[in-house]
């Protein structure tokens, strides 16, 4: 059966040759034109693996793929530049090079490592809904790509950090849109790993496949909205080389079939407020909470006042209140505090927030902060749990966060952790270099 779908795409679209096809629309300041472009293709798949995965986040790609359908100014055709708007996309999902005074070295690729000039529209396809959806990729000097899917269904992109793997069989993402008038669906894109990949099948539990021919091993894939329902959905996808052998397969793609239908848990007793502090934005406040969740486990949450929508979810587990939560896989022995640092700034204006919110382990009695300048200041801890505002006059470089600190009842230093202060944009002052930029996680 392989062999007999590579031979109907070889028929269908000789090696090199691109096919014809319908004009189409781009992004802000680009759209369809008369120049060649693939054909409606029926969908490609695949799945993420062996990733720096910095997903774009929907506020962002949301305006790029509106823009994609309704600007009529350019067209392109594979292999094309990137327009401007996805150049500066592709040039956000990595860091920027910050200086030695602003933490140790990035584990990973940095906007430097970007191979300038080499953005390119690598794939096309139209949607069920009939948006038109393109796929591009840039070089990176690790040896490894950027690449971005926007329109339809298509909202994000990835950031592989060296040359594609060839443990694994494909090298993708996946995205969900809610139903609209415009998009609706799941959707697979990305890269075969494997220079002998020709094409891939994907196969459903009601015993049909579908083949999906390769661009340069790039694909893009929309899943049918009948083969998301039960009986029919996606059991594997399999990669083809070019005799129609399988050298690779990756198992539920869409992670439809076993996908984990467990209810979490939730909190049960009546909540508690342990602290409440002013934010310093807006007249907001921050209220840390605590409850008991119902299976026996603490539940944390703090409710930014300004932003009910990202802060209302509660976080419960027998972490909480004990260790950092372990990563799958790990196997190093837990920290005895879990730290993070929340923040709004936008465009690099002054104005915003930055707060740290977190639990200490039994075994911490104190949590200081250690400045850059070399100040300190005290984390008051409520019941092991804590929220702390960084004030307006610890923003400025130079005098940010730099360690977090935990001592024990005797006063020894039982934890220290590097709090890379890097993020020159995920602080609210003015900075030139941040004004594409918004950071907000609530």
């Amino acid at each position: 059966m392989a062999a007999d779908v590579v031979d109907r795409l070889r028929r269908e679209r000789p090696p090199g040759e691109p096919p014809p096809g319908d004009p189409g629309a781009l992004f802000a300041e680009i759209v369809a034109g008369p120049r060649a472009t693939p054909p409606a293709r029926a969908s490609r798949p695949a799945r993420k693996r062996l990733a720096l995965v910095l997903l774009a986040t929907l506020a962002v790609a949301a305006p790029l793929a509106v823009a994609a359908r309704t600007t009529h100014v350019l067209d392109f055709a594979l292999g094309d530049p990137a327009p401007k708007p996805v150049s500066i996309f592709l040039d956000h999902m990595l860091l920027p090079a910050y200086g030695p005074k602003e933490g140790p070295p990035i584990n990973g690729p940095t906007r430097k490592d970007i191979v300038r000039g080499s953005e390119r529209l690598v794939d096309e396809i139209t949607t069920a809904s009939g948006v038109k959806a393109r796929m591009y990729s840039v070089r990176l000097r690790t040896g490894g790509e950027c690449f971005v899917a926007l329109g339809g269904p298509f909202t994000g992109g990835s950031c592989i950090v060296k040359a594609w793997s060839r443990r694994y069989p494909l090298t993708a993402l996946r995205s969900t849109n809610p139903p609209s008038r415009s998009s609706s669906g799941s959707a697979l894109y990305g890269r075969a790993s494997s220079t002998r990949a020709a094409a891939l099948v994907v196969l459903y539990e009601d015993g049909t496949s579908e083949p999906i021919p390769l661009v340069h091993r790039w694909f893009m894939f929309e899943l049918p909205s009948a083969n998301a329902k039960k009986g029919h959905r996606p059991t594997r996808i399999d990669v083809l080389d070019a005799a129609g052998k399988v050298i690779g397969t990756q198992a539920d793609p869409f992670e439809l079939i076993h996908r984990y239908t467990g209810k979490p848990e939730r909190p049960i007793a009546s909540r508690r407020v342990l602290a409440r502090e002013p934010l310093g934005w807006k007249g907001a406040t921050l209220e840390l909470q605590a409850a008991t969740g119902s299976r026996g486990h603490r539940c944390i949450r703090v409710v930014n006042s300004r932003d009910l929508t990202q802060t209302a979810t509660w976080w419960c587990g027998a972490e909480v209140a004990h260790t950092a939560p372990v990563s799958e896989g790990q196997t190093a022995k837990p920290a005895p505090v879990f730290f993070e640092l929340h923040q709004f700034t936008k465009f690099g204006k002054p104005g915003g927030y930055v707060y740290a919110r977190g639990w200490v382990g039994p075994g911490i009695a104190s949590l200081e902060l250690r400045m850059q300048d070399s100040s300190v200041q005290e984390i008051p801890l409520h019941d092991r749990l804590f929220v702390y505002v960084v004030r307006h006059a610890d923003w400025p470089l130079g005098k940010r966060p730099s360690y977090v600190i935990g001592r024990d009842a005797a006063g020894r230093v039982v934890y220290r952790r590097f709090l890379y202060p890097a993020g020159r944009c995920s602080y609210p002052v003015a900075d030139r270099r941040c004004a594409q930029i918004i950071v907000q996680n609530g």
